[in-house]
Formats: C-alpha cells, structure tokens, sequence
C-alpha cells in the first residue's frame, strides 16, 4: 500500500497502471472470492459502500454483519480493498466521498468506451482481464472522439494497437471529467471494462 501511495501521488493527476509488486499477496484474495461466488447469484453480485476521507470503513466487519457473508472468511479481501481506499484518501480532499464497490463483470456493464463523471476512478481486477484504456495524451483520438460527442455517436477505438490492456491484478487510477480543466495535466481517460464471455466473468 505504501508504494501505491508513492506511486499515486508522484503520478496524479495524470494515469497511473500500478502493477502490483507481490503477486502472491493479489492472488490471496481469489480463493476467498471463488468460495463466496460459488454460493451467490454471480450476475447480481454488487457491493457498495462509501465514506469521506477523514472515515475508516470496516469492511470485514460488513461482510460479517451482513447474513450473505457471513459464514465466510473474507479478511484478505477486505485487507486488500481497504488498502485501495486508504491510497485513495492521498488524493482526495475533505469534500470528496470515496465509494467502493465490488462487482462482477460480465462484459455488458460498461462495453463501450467513455469517460467517467468523477473526479477519479480506481479499478481493480481479481478475476480475468483487466479494464481496456487509451493513452490520454494520444490527440488523434481524443479530437475524433470530439467530434463524435458532438455528433451524438457513440465513441470509438477504431485501431486496436491504441488499446492499452491492464492485467489481472494491476490498480488502475484514471482522472474523470470532473477535475477536467480543474487541475493541471488532468485529462479525462477513455476507456471500457473487458470483452468477457459467458463463461469467463
């Protein structure tokens, strides 16, 4: 978490792929995750919750109150996502609320490119691919991408080797619109949640 906080805060506004340093300490979190999928409607399966900088949410202390979780041990997990958080709170200002949501992704949640109305976005994938994302500073697609908006289109990635893949695993912080022309070299970024499969969420 201390190098993520080092990382952040050296690189915002601007994006930041943050590939995790400790692979083992990433993929402890999965069987935990797979024991819970196993038991809960996998398509609705969303968790969310916020708080305000100055606030420390007890997130394993949620998942035991909550009769869902209950019976399972979610501690790694819930380690991990408060480190999320607690590296969000570098940048955040006494204003700002801080959601966190856990989610499955079934490739239909966000398929088409755009950016987001936030301030900032952190995403994280335990599972499968990570998010898909287009290097702001690549002018040719951001003015084509204008026009589009204008035109009511929908935006578009029309060359594939402009895709940026994040990985499993990887903590991807992205600006938002919302800070746009607010902060210096805060550029909003394109992106989109990985194609999946049926069968592979």
């Amino acid at each position: 978490c201390n190098e993520l906080r080092s990382a952040l805060s050296s690189k915002y506004p601007q994006v930041l792929q943050w590939k995790c340093t400790n692979e083992d300490a990433s993929k402890s979190c999965r069987p935990q995750l797979e024991e819970l999928l196993k038991h809960h409607d996998v398509e609705n399966f969303d968790v969310e919750y916020s708080l305000c900088k100055d606030q420390y949410f007890d997130l394993a202390a949620f998942f035991q109150k909550n009769s869902r979780f209950l019976s399972y041990n979610l501690t790694l997990l819930s380690d991990d996502m408060n480190s999320l958080t607690d590296a969000m709170k570098e940048v955040a200002t006494s204003n700002d609320k801080i959601i966190c949501r856990l989610a499955v992704v079934n490739g239909v949640r966000c398929p088409k490119w755009h950016e987001d109305y936030v301030d900032i976005r952190l995403i994280k994938s335990y599972f499968g691919q990570g998010t898909d994302w287009i290097d702001p500073n690549n002018q040719m697609i951001r003015f084509t991408n204008y026009l589009r908006s204008k035109m009511e289109l929908d935006l578009e990635v029309s060359d594939n080797n402009d895709i940026i893949h994040s990985n499993c695993g990887d903590v991807l912080i992205i600006p938002g619109r919302n800070r746009y022309h607010k902060i210096p070299g805060s550029i909003p970024v394109l992106h989109r949640s990985p194609i999946t499969h049926e069968s592979n969420k």
